[in-house]
């Protein structure tokens, strides 16, 4: 499409991009390094006592990352052997040559400056011997899952008794919907958006749901219902939603509610999720902490949790959930480039019924993380990425936002100028034109 507008950028004086690489990202970096310092006779015990120089050499290259950043030095190619780095470092000679200079932090695309950052923290642990699997953000993500358990218990409890008692099709799509937007809401726990700081979910999200509808800017939940209805009248058999996760912890456990619920109310026979990589923008979901998470469940002492914890290990096991890794997800491209860089995974995701894209940074890949005019159709923001009928569920964190009705924006400019930063409002956006 012609006149895309420019990338998000921290080199806008200010902006959020700006602040976030100032100030929220050098507290995380100084939080992993203070993690390690203080269990570092810990790492030593379960990894040998060669593990305790290492940890030392790795607080080094954390460092030297963080003052990279806050001097704004060149972006530099990686030097680990993961299996992207290739992919990595070819991205980097193409970003040199599109900017026609050596990108710095504050100099280029803010999108690809987190991305690149959070890949800088993984190599600072790859280039290691021992201490490769650790995943730096593991104790702030189960603790937040201990601090939300009160209220996992009530959403628990509350989808078995709406499973229990559906007697027609609308209350069928009522509870649909209701199960969309506490998957919804669930998104406002990010420990990146607190750089790593407590954003445990302690209010019960039931009766929450009503206060909250006013802060939807654009709520498609309703389309997105009538399309899996309207799909399990056509086919019965074979329907399969794909999740592409953002948050473990709380939000990953809201996932599963709702994933539950359309396979316990026979409206699909299947579910992906896709999870990262890496450890990734703080509490983005891991295979381990999918796996981690439904292990701790289903050693609860609350009978509802632990309940809920056998079933889905089953679902898993018995092949209706399955647990889905791709390298895509943590490379710096966003997703309209995802059939020039990983044809594969485009054609996976044509073969589902609804793909659900979970979260703010799954919100900007799909949109290009760009300087849009808030009434930009959100299908032209797409720009031509549509591999099936998708819905995305986002509540803001970031200062991009398609589809709002005009002069929406600017209403709620004037009541709060930091109205798209703060997770206090959000979207349900759905778009059907499979391409």
């Amino acid at each position: 499409m012609n006149n895309i507008p420019p990338s998000l950028s921290a080199s806008f004086e200010l902006s959020f991009a700006y602040i976030t690489l100032r100030d929220r990202i050098p507290v995380i970096i100084t939080k992993i390094i203070d993690q390690l310092h203080r269990d570092k006779n810990e790492t030593a015990i379960t990894f040998g006592p060669g593990s305790k120089e290492e940890v030392k050499e790795i607080i080094g290259r954390l460092a030297k990352l963080k003052n990279e950043i806050t001097t704004d030095k060149p972006l530099v190619t990686l030097q680990d052997d993961f299996s992207d780095t290739i992919m990595w470092n070819k991205s980097i000679e193409e970003l040199t040559v599109r900017e026609t200079k050596q990108p710095t932090w504050f100099a280029t695309s803010w999108l690809y400056d987190e991305c690149y950052m959070y890949r800088r923290i993984f190599e600072a642990f790859q280039l290691s011997n021992t201490l490769k699997k650790i995943d730096c953000f593991q104790k702030q993500k189960e603790d937040s899952v201990f601090q939300s358990a009160e209220t996992m218990a009530i959403l628990g409890a509350h989808l078995i008794n709406i499973l229990n008692n559906i007697n027609n099709a609308e209350e069928l799509k009522s509870h649909f919907n209701e199960m969309l937007q506490i998957s919804l809401w669930s998104n406002r726990c990010d420990l990146s958006i607190a750089a790593g700081a407590e954003r445990a979910q302690k209010d019960d999200p039931i009766k929450s749901l009503n206060n909250l509808s006013q802060f939807i800017l654009v709520n498609n939940s309703q389309q997105t219902v009538d399309h899996i209805i309207n799909v399990n009248q056509q086919k019965s058999q074979g329907i399969r939603i794909d999740i592409i996760l953002d948050n473990s912890g709380f939000e990953l456990f809201c996932d599963f509610c709702l994933a539950h619920f359309l396979c316990a109310a026979k409206l699909v026979n299947r579910v992906h999720f896709y999870v990262k990589c890496m450890p990734w923008f703080v509490s983005d979901t891991t295979a381990a902490d999918f796996e981690w998470l439904l292990n701790t469940l289903d050693g609860m002492n609350d009978p509802v949790l632990n309940d809920l914890g056998g079933t889905w290990k089953k679902y898993v096991n018995d092949g209706i959930w399955s647990v889905q890794k791709d390298l895509f997800w943590t490379l710096p491209y966003d997703y309209s480039e995802m059939k020039k860089y990983d044809s594969n995974l485009y054609e996976r995701l044509s073969h589902a019924d609804l793909l659900i894209f979970k979260g703010d940074l799954n919100y900007r890949k799909l949109t290009g993380d760009r300087k849009w005019n808030s009434t930009i159709p959100f299908e032209t923001a797409l720009r031509g990425f549509n591999p099936s009928p998708l819905c995305a569920l986002r509540t803001l964190k970031a200062d991009t936002v398609v589809g709002l009705a005009p002069g929406q924006a600017e209403a709620k400019e004037i009541t709060d100028t930091n109205w798209m930063i703060k997770g206090d409002y959000a979207v349900i956006q759905f778009n059907s034109n499979k391409l």
